[in-house]
């Protein structure tokens, strides 16, 4: 029983000393994480402005007529490839299309070079940029 306890002892003080070298290791390991974090949470409450209520203010740009238009120009539209457009591809006032086809425009999108549709998509686009601006 002696010898029993007098092994445990040992034990014991060889898992104490060799904890204590743990333990400074881990305590600065500890402080260099809490540190690292908190830096790292200052900078992200920084970088947000320190709040999430501005984003719910954030005006919206009306595009009219110029929001149905997946492609909208004013001098010349080229595709290289399979494209497919799920909204109208506009022109104005230019005339010089290419790559349509192979391109696609799916329905209910149109093909509007050089129109009054193409001119109106042109006109409400300019008001949206300056609307922005």
């Amino acid at each position: 029983m002696l010898m029993g306890l007098a092994t445990i002892a040992l034990l014991a003080f060889g898992v104490v000393a060799t904890t204590r070298h743990r333990f400074r290791e881990t305590a600065l390991a500890r402080r260099t994480g809490a540190t690292v974090l908190t830096l790292a949470v200052v900078a992200a409450a920084v970088a947000s402005g320190g709040s999430t209520a501005g984003a719910a203010v954030v005006p919206t740009v009306d595009l009219a007529s110029a929001a149905s238009h997946s492609v909208l120009a004013a001098s010349t539209v080229t595709n290289t490839g399979a494209s497919v457009l799920d909204g109208s591809l506009g022109l104005w006032p230019g005339t010089s299309v290419t790559g349509f086809p192979p391109g696609e425009v799916l329905p209910p999108g149109t093909i509007n070079i050089d129109n009054p549709v193409a001119q109106q998509a042109q006109s409400d686009l300019t008001v949206a940029y300056d609307d922005a601006a």
